[in-house]
C-alpha cells in the first residue's frame, strides 16, 4: 500500500477549491514536471503551463472551463480523476470538493502512460 500525504500548491489562488499537491511514497511527480518545464520548457509549454495555472485559479462551480481545457478522465481506476490541459500539456487532479489534489504533469502523447500510473499508484488515496 502507498504512502500518501499533502502540502498546499501555493502558485494557485483559487476563492472556492484548495488546491494541494499529493505526494505518493514521498514523491510528487508534479513538482518533478514543474522544474522540468521551469528548466527546459520552451516559451510555448511555459505560456501552456501559466494557463493552466490561470485555469485552476478561475474554476468554480459558477464557472466551469469547456473541455478543451478540463474534463473527466475516464479509465483512471477512479471517477474523481480529472485534468486540466492547455497545449501539449496536462495536469491531472483529484476533486473532492473543496480540495482538489494534483496527481501528475505530463504530455498529450504521453497521455495512456500517464493514466495508467494514476490507475496504479492513486486508486488507494483518500482523505
Amino acid at each position: 500500500m502507498a504512502d500518501y500525504f499533502t502540502k498546499p500548491f501555493e502558485l494557485v489562488h483559487n476563492p472556492q477549491y484548495q488546491f494541494h499537491k499529493l505526494y505518493i511514497d514521498n514523491e510528487c511527480q508534479f513538482d518533478t514536471f514543474m522544474k522540468d518545464i521551469e528548466m527546459n520548457g520552451n516559451k510555448k509549454e511555459l505560456a501552456s503551463f501559466a494557463s493552466i495555472i490561470a485555469y485552476m485559479d478561475a474554476i468554480s462551480d459558477l464557472i466551469m472551463l469547456p473541455k478543451t481545457k478540463f474534463r473527466h478522465i475516464e479509465n483512471a481506476g477512479r471517477k474523481d480523476v480529472f485534468e486540466f490541459k492547455k497545449d501539449n500539456l496536462r495536469v491531472y487532479v483529484i476533486m473532492q470538493r473543496p480540495d482538489v489534489y494534483i496527481i501528475l504533469g505530463g504530455y498529450k502523447n504521453n497521455q495512456k502512460k500517464d493514466i495508467n500510473t494514476i490507475a496504479r499508484k492513486a486508486t488507494g488515496f483518500s482523505i
